[in-house]
C-alpha cells in the first residue's frame, strides 16, 4: 500500500495505481471481524479520524453512494484517513 501511495504522489490520476489501491483495500477488509473494528475504535488515532467533521461528511456521502470514494481519491489528505479506517477494519470496501 505504501508503494502504491508513493506512486500516486507522482501520478495522482494513474488508473492502474488507483485500481491497485482499491484491490488492496478490498483484500485488507475481506477478513475484517467485529473485534478488530472494536479494538480499532479504542485507538486514539482512529477516534480522532472519526471525530473529524470532514471525514464524517465523507463517510456519510460514501454510505449514501459508494461511488463517492472516487471523488475523495483525488484528495491525499482525506484518502490517507479513509485508508487508515479501511486498514483498521472500520470502513469496509466492497
Amino acid at each position: 500500500m505504501d508503494a502504491i501511495n508513493r506512486g500516486l504522489k507522482e501520478l495522482p490520476d494513474n488508473k492502474d495505481l488507483l485500481d491497485a489501491r482499491m484491490k488492496i483495500a478490498e483484500a485488507i477488509t475481506s477478513d475484517t471481524d467485529e473485534e478488530r473494528a472494536k479494538r480499532a475504535r479504542e485507538d486514539p488515532e482512529i477516534r480522532n479520524i472519526l471525530m473529524d467533521p470532514t471525514i464524517q461528511q465523507c463517510l456519510k456521502e460514501i454510505s449514501e453512494d459508494p461511488r463517492a470514494v472516487a471523488r475523495f481519491s483525488r484528495d491525499q489528505h482525506i484518502m490517507s484517513k479513509l485508508n487508515r479506517l479501511i486498514e483498521a477494519g472500520i470502513l469496509q470496501v466492497r
